[in-house]
């Protein structure tokens, strides 16, 4: 393990997290799940670029989605872990939805 990664944690085991929202719409509906245990959060109209930071654990649930608000749209998912792309989804279509869900690695 390099030295820049061991700073980059907390505390030992502990994952930084990176949710993020792109695509071609300006509005979407976004609902995430951080850990095992945690609650679901629904966030309404959000703009593309949304991201959301957290910590987590080896096999903590997470999980991602979100739906275009338009038509003829598409919606982009990203999940990094610890700086490092883990899952990316790309939805077209009307009012495109596009899900993702993984554990902590």
């Amino acid at each position: 393990m390099n030295l820049f990664r061991l700073f980059q944690r907390s505390k030992q085991g502990e994952h930084k997290l990176q949710y993020v929202v792109k695509g071609d719409s300006d509005d979407y509906n976004v609902t995430y799940k951080c850990s095992t245990g945690s609650q679901v959060v629904q966030e309404p109209h959000v703009r593309k670029g949304w991201k959301h930071l957290f910590r987590g654990h080896k096999g903590d649930y997470i999980y991602l989605s979100a739906q275009s608000n338009k038509p003829h749209s598409e919606v982009d998912l990203y999940i990094y872990e610890d700086g490092k792309l883990v899952d990316k989804i790309v939805k077209k279509g009307d009012y495109p939805l596009a899900q993702v869900s993984d554990e902590v690695h």
